[in-house]
């Protein structure tokens, strides 16, 4: 019989095996973590910061419907196009149609997107926090791989491929979304543009946001800020909060120009992006 080396440890081991220790002296405790298992969940689970709708939400209703005929949609545009709200006029059809899980993830770097599958986690199972969030957020990718259909996860942001790449489900029928403003995103999935608002989806925002009737005056102001939808946002609670017309605020815009409010960055196709 083989001799046992001295002062070593030897383990034998048949078939598959995780967790496994190998140690020569030990001295205090020692506590072993097996990766969280995805247990089986029968509810419906809604999780993430998903934005509400916002007032004088204008639908963009051809869009939406694209989203509904595609498995895997990345929303790419420049910023301040609204892709961020469309997405989440989606995810909140899918909350009113009684989807099993509709997920909301802030992809803006690694740490924050597995940290929204984690939420995922713990809300399948509440014991899953004794896990790292590396495993936590690995055993809810598996859950939402292996659930039904009508699950939808929304990567909300994305800025790095890598990351895009790291955490997409592998496989499975969930619906997935990505907004970004990097065309090299939009390779990952089926690229839907988003551009500016129409004028008649502009002077509707104005007309609901602000109450005024003043159509010259609108046009004017739609004009100014090139219709683009965050823009116009800003503009229209411009007029609000200050009781002025559209005449003054584009004279303001002028004095003050958009872009002082909503500085453009490198490679957005638009004088004007978003904070």
């Amino acid at each position: 019989m083989s001799e046992e080396p001295r002062g070593g440890a030897r383990n034998r081991i048949a078939g598959d095996a995780s967790g496994v220790v190998q140690a020569g002296h030990v001295h205090g405790d020692v506590h072993v973590h097996a990766r969280p298992v995805a247990r089986p969940f029968d509810g419906r689970v809604v999780v993430g910061d998903l934005p509400r709708r916002p007032a004088a939400f204008q639908p963009r209703t051809a869009l939406v419907d694209r989203l509904a005929a595609t498995a895997f949609a990345v929303l790419v545009g420049a910023r301040g196009t609204g892709k961020t709200q469309l997405a989440a006029a989606y995810a909140r059809t899918a909350i009113e149609d009684g989807w099993r899980a509709v997920v909301w993830i802030d992809a803006t770097d690694h740490d924050s997107t597995a940290l929204g599958w984690q939420r995922l986690g713990q809300a399948l199972d509440p014991n899953s926090s004794d896990g790292t969030v590396t495993d936590v957020a690995e055993a809810a990718r598996e859950w939402l791989e292996g659930a039904a259909d009508r699950a939808l996860v929304v990567f909300d942001n994305a800025v790095d491929p890598d990351v895009v790449a790291r955490w997409l489900p592998r496989h499975g029928p969930a619906r997935v979304v990505v907004t970004t403003t990097d065309h090299a995103i939009a390779d990952f999935g089926t690229a839907i543009a988003l551009d500016l608002f129409d004028w008649r989806e502009s002077l509707a925002y104005l007309r609901e946001r602000t109450g005024s009737t003043d159509e010259e005056g609108a046009l004017r102001l739609v004009a100014e800020v090139d219709r683009l939808p965050l823009a116009l946002a800003l503009a229209a609670a411009l007029v609000r909060r200050q009781r002025i017309t559209y005449e003054v605020c584009v004279q303001r815009l002028r004095a003050f120009p958009v872009e002082r409010y909503l500085p453009r960055h490198p490679g957005d196709p638009y004088p004007r992006g978003v904070a």
